[in-house]
């Protein structure tokens, strides 16, 4: 029987773990080379742990210092697993993380609530957890990692001296589980929880925090990364390489953490570069290729590496088509997938697969080559294999076997192929994703392969409907409040369309009665139409009835609205600095208005929720149901006229109910065309630079297309509402128009065939026979009459007129405009520039006074240049005096409430149009800003007009 030692005798066998676990560490923070003959072995660690048994078996069952034994135990079995994990070729980690956590457990038990050793067992029994279930996905086990990461810290005073790695840990730990099961909720802490751990690092002068920095750094830029990747925040992104060039800079690259840190800045690059900015995928490639340089052949950033350089290549040669870089990306992923090994995660394996099959398929699209196309059919069919039902990565794997069998289907024209890619799809988007936009993505492939022209399988048509419908109930997910604008645009972008094809199949879906349907279409065409002006005009609601019986979540509502509006929308849009311009890592993180816009739009979401509860409120916020939206043609009719690739309809609604109306002439190709050759024939008729002969060709050309609506469009749909012409002794009757997609850049109320005697001219045009207006949506309609039902505070006007304007031709017309206007409005603010000058003090049309007078007025009127902005129509702008250093843009806009406005006349170029591609369902354009700040009534332009005939003009207005 072994002696035991007597209570207070040192532990030398402690001692000795102790110290060769200090050499172990010492040893790790150097570089492996492939010389050395020890690496991916640790036979320090291998023998601390054979002590650390050895004290934990010959310890008395009741000594005070068990409970040490066993979490010391637990540290280097967990030290051991990394360092096995870090080596291919390396004994299995599973079963170090197994007794990790069984010795990280006993520890704690041992231990009570007051102990001074608790806190750090807690953590690293966390840690532990977290390193378990990175290997084998056990959610239970990454919840309890959470909550010993929580409890540990609550424990800390804030001198605790492993205060630092604790909060490290458990930003590690929430990282971890908010990527595997996408909560960004997790993300938004372990990012708090980042900022925190560096703001702490930099205020301890000891040399432990000052060499921790580096690595904290790149751990927030890690978990920015991931939350980008979640939610589309390019703010995030942009942080996020930011501080990966900090935390580069500050690494020695002959250190142990140099190619960790790398590699994540490479992905972080690589995954802006998808937004387009030039560069980044470059910086990237050249990061990766020299990180593999680096890394020895058993390391496991080889692999992860050599798979991260392959999508880099893939990426480039989508962009230059060249077949170099497509064959090195396949033998890339294939040497990555022969590294992985049966101890990897098996999602990962999957995935790997799974990128191989999808570049194979992109080299038979390439060269015609069937036998990669075949190839990546099996790869794909192993990869949904290896990743089970419930995990956030399934959704990908299915997709990549869905594309790859819908080329084949396309290749062979094979119905069997075809269908099981469609029900691969609709199964990809039916599973758990982290983010939408991917489910969608495959709703929408999946209902295209479900149907065809020639299909006539009612259950088929169905399937794709309720695809489709169950895609755009998620599209606002795609772009929540606690994004920017410009990034909610890009998201939205990204999905276009999908609301029309949705109407379209809702209205096609076999067996339910034609009103039904109708109603089911267009209740999907305000759903998914109009995302951002909903969101505004949520926080735009009525809240007296909610005021007077919940008064404090009414104001906690109201304070978060407010705090969300005040937000600037250009928040996180610069790009961070570029290589070279600063490596020290003793900075002060910058502000992050970004993550708190996030904080208040959860708290917002979470408020609604609350106000959901209350009896009464169930509908707070929530879209309109068929009735509602049928009572707002009490004052005429309402019609939807939805364009899609399945069919074409007018929705139209009256009091007598909602109906459809199919309009056969009307299809995506040629709208697009009708609308290029529209504009085409715009651009040269105002064009004095062109022969006379050409105008007039360009001017029978814009007719040409206005017939075209006519005969199309605009002509079936009044004679469907029996609006024929009338005598000129009583007022026209007025509806309202809702355009989407390419539709929306043409002018339906101008549409006509004015020819022939002039009886004969009134029957065939649109302004002959009703008076036009255009709404972005049927809500967007009941808020302006709600606005307009209010009586008038005032009468005041504000009148802003740019004769001049910097870097822009005259509008001469401008002044005797504004001052015609001046004369309805004997109390009105007149801002005027002339004559290149100023009127000077606060009579300058510059933005502030204009932002200063919009709140005391009840009328707007601007004479003066508009801009659109094709990439981000939040940027259009009315060009004041200080337009160059403070735009008066529709972003700005949209944020106010003005309580006292009713009309707004935009005497400037295209107001009420956005060329934004794949934004045309958004209406976001300067008209609709006006009727988000609050004008119920606002006269704007489709297209350019001559400064004559500005004040003279009588343009459609947008919302009454």
């Amino acid at each position: 029987m072994a002696a035991r030692r007597p209570h207070g005798t040192p532990d030398c066998s402690g001692l000795l773990a102790a110290a060769l676990e200090t050499r172990h560490g010492l040893r790790e923070d150097r570089p492996p080379t492939e010389s050395d003959p020890s690496h991916g072995q640790c036979p320090d660690l291998d023998e601390a742990i054979r002590l650390r048994r050895e004290a934990l078996r010959v310890d008395e069952p009741d000594s005070p210092d068990r409970a040490l034994h066993h979490a010391r135990l637990a540290i280097a079995l967990r030290r051991r697993a990394d360092h096995r994990a870090g080596s291919r070729g390396a004994e299995p980690v599973a079963a170090d993380l197994d007794e990790a956590v069984e010795h990280g457990e006993a520890a704690a038990e041992l231990l009570d609530g007051e102990h001074g050793d608790r806190p750090a067992v807690l953590a690293n029994l966390g840690a532990a957890l977290q390193s378990r279930f990175g290997l084998t996905g056990d959610p239970a086990g990454i919840d309890r990692a959470v909550c010993h990461g929580h409890a540990a810290l609550c424990a800390m005073g804030e001198d605790h001296p492993e205060l630092l790695k604790c909060r490290q840990l458990l930003a590690d730990v929430l990282h971890g589980r908010g990527v595997r099961e996408g909560r960004v909720e997790d993300l938004d802490e372990a990012v708090a929880m980042g900022r925190s751990t560096v703001d702490a690092a930099r205020a301890q002068s000891s040399g432990e925090a000052v060499g921790l920095l580096p690595t904290l750094l790149s751990d927030l830029g890690e978990c920015l990364r991931a939350r980008s990747e979640l939610t589309g925040s390019r703010a995030d992104l942009n942080e996020a390489i930011a501080l990966g060039r900090r935390a580069v800079a500050a690494t020695a690259r002959d250190g142990a953490a140099w190619p960790l840190t790398v590699s994540r800045l490479s992905v972080a690059l690589y995954r802006r570069a998808k937004t387009g900015t030039p560069g980044d995928l470059t910086e990237a490639i050249m990061m990766t290729r020299a990180v593999l340089a680096s890394a020895p052949a058993t390391s496991p950033l080889r692999a992860g590496g050599r798979s991260n350089l392959s999508l880099m290549l893939w990426a480039r040669y989508e962009d230059t088509r060249d077949l170099a870089d497509l064959d090195e990306a396949i033998d890339l992923v294939r040497a990555a997938l022969g590294e992985l090994t049966a101890d990897d995660d098996l999602a990962a394996v999957a995935l790997c697969a799974s990128n191989l099959g999808a570049v194979l398929r992109l080299r038979h699209q390439a060269t015609g080559d069937t036998g990669s196309l075949d190839e990546a059919i099996t790869l794909a069919r192993q990869a949904v294999q290896g990743v089970a039902p419930g995990h956030p990565d399934r959704l990908k794997v299915l997709y990549g076997l869905g594309v790859a069998l819908r080329s084949r289907a396309e290749r062979n024209d094979c119905a069997q192929d075809r269908m099981e890619a469609a029900r691969v799809l609709a199964e990809a988007a039916d599973a758990p994703a982290a983010a939408a936009a991917p489910a969608i993505r495959a709703a929408r492939m999946a209902a295209s392969l479900l149907i065809r022209p020639t299909d006539t399988d009612p259950a088929s048509w169905e399937r794709a409907a309720h695809l489709l419908e169950a895609a755009v109930r998620r599209l606002p997910t795609v772009a929540p409040r606690r994004l920017g604008r410009r990034d909610q645009q890009t998201s939205l972008a990204s999905l276009a369309g999908l609301a029309a094809d949705a109407a379209a199949l809702a209205l096609n879906a076999p067996g339910a009665p034609s009103q039904q349907a109708a109603a089911r279409a267009l209740q999907l065409l305000e759903q998914g139409r109009g995302i951002l002006i909903g969101q505004a005009l949520d926080t735009r609601s009525n809240l007296t009835e909610l005021k007077a019986r919940h008064t404090e979540l009414a104001r906690q509502f109201e304070t978060l609205r407010d705090e969300l509006d005040a937000i600037d929308d250009t928040d996180g849009l610069a790009l961070p600095p570029r290589p070279g311009t600063g490596g020290s890592p003793d900075f002060a993180l910058a502000p992050a208005p970004h993550d708190r816009r996030a904080r208040i739009a959860t708290a917002l979401d979470e408020t609604v929720a609350r106000i959901r509860e209350l009896p009464g409120h169930e509908a707070f916020l929530l879209p309109p149901d068929a009735d509602a939206l049928a009572r707002q043609a009490v004052e005429g009719p309402i019609v939807h006229i939805n364009v899609s690739g399945y069919r074409s309809d007018a929705i139209l609604v009256t009091k007598d109910g909602i109906h459809s109306l199919a309009l056969p002439g009307l299809t995506v190709p040629t709208v697009m065309e009708q609308a290029d050759a529209f504009y085409t024939a715009l651009s040269d008729a105002h064009d004095d630079s062109l022969d006379p002969l050409r105008r007039i060709t360009a001017q029978r050309a814009v007719r040409t297309v206005l017939e075209w609506l006519w005969d199309e469009a605009a002509g079936p749909v009044l004679d469907e509402l029996g609006l024929a012409p009338r005598h000129r002794d009583g007022p026209l009757p007025r509806m309202w128009w809702i355009l989407g997609g390419p539709l929306s850049l043409l002018p339906v109320h101008a549409a006509g065939r004015p020819t022939g005697p002039p009886e004969e001219c009134s029957r065939h045009t649109v302004m002959d026979r009703v008076i036009s207006s255009y709404t972005p949506t049927v809500r967007a309609l009941a808020h302006s009459r709600e606005r307009a039902a209010t009586p008038a505070a005032t009468d005041r006007a504000l009148i802003v007129a740019m004769p001049t304007t910097p870097d822009h031709g005259p509008l001469v017309f401008a002044e005797s405009e504004a001052e015609r206007v001046r004369l309805h409005y004997p109390d009105s603010r007149l801002l005027i520039r002339r004559d290149g000058t100023s009127a000077g003090g606060e009579h300058s049309p510059v933005k502030r006074h204009v932002m200063d007078e919009l709140p005391q007025c009840a009328v707007a009127h601007f004479a003066c240049h508009g801009q659109s902005d094709p990439l981000n129509p939040s940027s259009d702008r009315l060009l004041l005096e200080d337009h160059r250093t403070a735009p008066l843009t529709v972003a700005e806009l949209a944020r106010h409430r003005l309580g006292k406005a009713r009309l707004a006349y935009l005497s400037a170029c295209g107001t009420a149009w956005s060329p934004a591609a794949g934004l045309t369902d958004e209406s976001i354009h300067l008209a609709s800003a006006f009727q988000l700040a609050g004008f119920p009534h606002v006269i704007g332009t489709l297209w350019d007009v001559w400064d004559e005939d500005a004040p003279d003009s009588r343009t459609p207005s947008i919302g009454a």
